[in-house]
C-alpha cells in the first residue's frame, strides 16, 4: 500500500515537537536577556564603588556620567559635569542600545530615562561618604532602574542616601 500523506498522529506529534523547541528558544532568549541587564547592573554598581573611593581619597570630587547614544549606553568620571565631553572612544559601554536605564529621584515616585541629550551625573559627599545630590536635579537619588525594553529582565540598584551603600536587587 502506498500512502501518501500524513497520518493525524504524525502530525501531532510535528506540532509537539514545534512547540517544545518554540519553548526552549524563548527560555534561551529570556536567559541572553537577564544577563544583558546583570552585567549593566554589575558594572554601574562596581563603578560606583570606585567612584566613592576617588571621591573619599582625592582633594576633588568626582562625578560618575551615565549618557546615552545611537550605539548604547555609557559610563565616564568627570572632576566638573559643566565641562564634561563625551568621547565614547574612551568612556566604557555600559549597555547595548536596547537596556533602557532610568533613575529615581527621592521625591518623585516616576523614573527619569537616561536618553540622548539628557545625561545623568551622581556623585559623593567627601565629608560623609553618602550620595550628594544629582548635578541636573539637584535631588537625591534612591535608585537606579537597568530593564530590557518590555521583557521581564529588570534590575535595581538601590542607593541608600546617607551612607553611601549600594547594593542590586
Amino acid at each position: 500500500m502506498n500512502n501518501k500523506g500524513a497520518t493525524l498522529m504524525e502530525m501531532i506529534v510535528i506540532i509537539a515537537i514545534i512547540g517544545i523547541m518554540s519553548s526552549v528558544l524563548v527560555m534561551s532568549f529570556n536567559v541572553v536577556y537577564k544577563q544583558k541587564t546583570s552585567s549593566c547592573a554589575e558594572s554601574i554598581d562596581s563603578y560606583l564603588d570606585r567612584i566613592r573611593l576617588e571621591t573619599m581619597s582625592k582633594a576633588e570630587g568626582r562625578y560618575m556620567v551615565l549618557y546615552k547614544t545611537d550605539t548604547g549606553t555609557y559610563m565616564a568620571s568627570t572632576t566638573d559635569p559643566a565641562t564634561f565631553a563625551e568621547d565614547v572612544s574612551r568612556d566604557e559601554l555600559v549597555a547595548d542600545k536596547n537596556v533602557q536605564i532610568e533613575f529615581k529621584l527621592s521625591n518623585s515616585s516616576s523614573y527619569i530615562k537616561v536618553a540622548e541629550g539628557r545625561r545623568f551625573y551622581l556623585t559623593f559627599d567627601r565629608m560623609t561618604g553618602g550620595f550628594g545630590r544629582e548635578y541636573i536635579s539637584s535631588e537625591y537619588v534612591d535608585c537606579i532602574r537597568i530593564s530590557l525594553g518590555g521583557l521581564q529582565s529588570e534590575k535595581v540598584i538601590r542607593l541608600v542616601t546617607d551612607t553611601g551603600k549600594h547594593y542590586i536587587e
